[in-house]
């Protein structure tokens, strides 16, 4: 019986109706006031204390199945003209909603795993392109390792991606099934609320990745100029043209693999220096933070300012280009972008 309730919920109210909800409610609705006016029209002669509250609550839990026992019809119509036919729909009713929100629940679970749903995030990063599980993995977990990163949210753009890794899941990561270089699944990813974008290389072994990523970076910057992108860059000689795009920060693999080599053959030992540096993970970092003064000073007070803050200051940044070790009489003004070397983020800010 329970069964052929269920199919023909399905079949009649499912299947052939546009609004379930809505039919559902007024069925339920319908039901309750049978149950409830029948209860009170025949076990009132024998219980003249009843109230209208009390054969709702005794509808409700008929309905629901749980069947507390507190309250019964005794009659003979009450019981099998009233209580019988408010169980046996009850409980079809009952496993018809709670089979829909399941359904629903697992739609929903599925979409979002399989990249098919749009995110609802602000001030989040949007990871472009999923070259491999490794290296996307090792770059979520250098971001949340670092402590103004560690919540922010993150999404991941791609469309050969199939369905979500289950350790990039475990770290927050939401995914966007599509091609990021389409404005429309940049909008899914809320491109318009990042606080920035990373670009990564397709294929970090083929120069023509710089094609898919220069794309990438167009759309963008069409969408939203204000988010802030780091594109991989894969042929050193396109990087005029990932300039002309207006990429905020460009990382080219190639020469500083080569640089690297060159060091760690002549001192031995950079290697491991610049890995601590460069990772959020471990160690001492490298930061770019903004002087926040009114008055000038020179880089040997803030190099002494520095060192009580057990942080190494190592240099500054003006108008894009980078000073490294100055002079200790160099003046350090409004607007430079200071550089250090520390556990945590220093705060530059004098009166």
């Amino acid at each position: 019986m329970i069964i052929q309730l269920m199919r023909f919920f399905r079949e009649e109210v499912v299947h052939r109706s546009r609004n379930v909800p809505a039919r559902v409610s007024i069925l339920m609705i319908a039901l309750m006031s049978y149950s409830v006016t029948g209860y009170m029209f025949f076990e009132i002669v024998k219980k003249p204390e009843l109230s209208w509250d009390q054969a709702l609550w005794w509808s409700i839990v008929t309905m629901t199945t749980v069947g507390y026992g507190d309250m019964y019809p005794e009659s003979f119509l009450g019981r099998y003209l009233i209580a019988v036919p408010t169980m046996l729909i009850g409980i079809g009713l009952l496993g018809f909603v709670l089979s829909v929100v399941a359904t629903k629940l697992i739609e929903a679970r599925t979409n979002q795993l399989r990249g098919l749903s749009k995110v609802r995030m602000k001030n989040h990063i949007v990871i472009c392109n999923y070259p491999s599980r490794l290296r996307v993995l090792d770059l979520v977990e250098q971001i949340r390792a670092d402590e103004s990163t560690h919540s922010t949210g993150i999404v991941l753009l791609d469309d050969d991606l199939e369905e979500m890794p289950a350790d990039l899941e475990k770290h927050g990561v939401q995914f966007v099934r599509g091609d990021p270089a389409k404005a429309e699944t940049l909008r899914k990813a809320e491109i318009k609320t990042a606080r920035g974008a990373l670009v990564m290389a397709k294929d970090p072994q083929d120069p023509r990745s710089d094609h898919r990523s220069l794309a990438v970076l167009l759309t963008i910057e069409t969408v939203n100029q204000a988010c802030f992108t780091v594109a991989e860059l894969v042929e050193t000689s396109n990087r005029e043209f990932f300039e002309r795009t207006g990429c905020d920060a460009i990382v080219c693999l190639q020469g500083f693999t080569t640089h690297i080599m060159v060091q760690e053959l002549l001192d031995p030992g950079v290697q491991g220096v610049i890995d601590q540096l460069v990772s959020t993970a471990y160690g001492q970092q490298i930061f770019v933070v903004d002087l926040e003064s009114s008055m000038s000073k020179t880089y040997r007070e803030l190099r002494e300012w520095s060192a009580d803050q057990e942080a190494l200051l190592m240099g500054f940044e003006r108008d894009n280009k980078t000073e490294i070790n100055p002079r200790g009489k160099t003046k350090i003004v409004d607007g430079d972008k200071l550089i250090f070397v520390a556990t945590k983020r220093p705060v530059c800010k004098f009166s």
